[in-house]
């Protein structure tokens, strides 16, 4: 696994970190963009629809947001640090897209299954549309290529690796826990999870940030390509559930077993008093959602 000089702490730091600079820039942008809207037209409606309807606007936000999440990566990774991005092999990088490819079409069933089930529960979704070229471009660059960059940086890059002193499946499992509740929704919840238990496995084997930037590009894209071509992944049927619950649990099994099957030699340590980072992190990340839920 090579040398390990990230910890828990550090882990946990940066997960709590990362988020709340995201909080912080996201207010900042709306405080600036009302202001300059008051100051243009006195009418600061303007403002929230272009917020919640622009995909210019969500591309100034990916870009703030992932910048932040560059430069957590820039401070926890030292010169010193493992190497972590490399030169990717063909043979593997065909691999993985394929790997990223499967796993969309296997998780998009069962998600489906749990926001038709959220729906029923009074939650929903705000969902990002695609609805002509101009966006669909824009939505590669902020919900493809800048997320599968600097997400990847945060959680695969410093956050897996400050946990995987403490076992293979601690280190994903724990990742995965913290890339689902960064999200901050109940649509977000269930998606992230799985999809980072198969991203921390790859980082976790590989070591190479490169692969797991491949997958996550390759996932984001065709969640762009289903929704601008609309094409239809969404059933009620008791057939289109069987298959949803059979096709999320080939996954599971596959990316669990890798994640329990035990590398023969590899020494582990307890978190200790890193144990109280750990929890405290969790802790003020659930609160956040709480309330983020709550309030939404």
């Amino acid at each position: 696994m090579g040398k390990i000089e990230l910890g828990a702490k550090q882990s946990s730091l940066a997960f709590v970190l990362g988020f709340v600079f995201c909080q912080i820039a996201g207010a900042i942008f709306t405080l600036i963009g009302l202001s300059v809207n008051q100051m243009i037209s006195g009418n600061s409606e303007w403002f929230s629809v272009f917020i919640e309807s622009s995909a210019w606007a969500i591309l100034i936000q990916t870009i703030i947001m992932e910048l932040i999440f560059i430069g957590i990566f820039i401070f926890f990774n030292k010169p010193t640090s493992e190497k972590i991005i490399a030169k990717p092999s063909i043979k593997k990088m065909l691999i993985y897209i394929a790997v990223g490819v499967v796993s969309f079409f296997c998780l998009a069933p069962i998600i489906t299954c749990v926001n038709n089930l959220l729906i029923r529960w009074g939650f929903y979704a705000k969902g990002v549309d695609i609805n002509n070229l101009e966006e669909f471009i824009i939505g590669i660059f902020s919900l493809g290529i800048l997320p599968a960059i600097g997400e990847e940086l945060l959680f695969r890059g410093i956050i897996l690796r400050g946990f995987k002193g403490y076992g293979k499946a601690a280190s994903i499992i724990l990742t995965s826990l913290c890339f689902a509740i960064f999200h901050m929704s109940p649509y977000q919840l269930v998606y992230p999870m799985l999809f980072g238990l198969l991203l921390s496995g790859i980082m976790y084997k590989e070591n190479n940030i490169i692969y797991t930037m491949a997958v996550h590009f390759i996932n984001n894209l065709l969640a762009l390509v289903v929704n601008y071509l609309n094409i239809p992944l969404s059933y009620n049927h008791f057939s289109f559930i069987i298959l949803a619950i059979v096709l999320c649990a080939a996954f599971l099994a596959a990316v669990l077993w890798f994640a329990f099957n035990k590398n023969k030699g590899s020494k582990t340590k307890n978190f200790g008093k890193d144990k109280y980072w750990v929890i405290g992190s969790f802790a003020i990340m659930v609160v956040f959602w709480i309330i983020s839920v709550a309030t939404a």
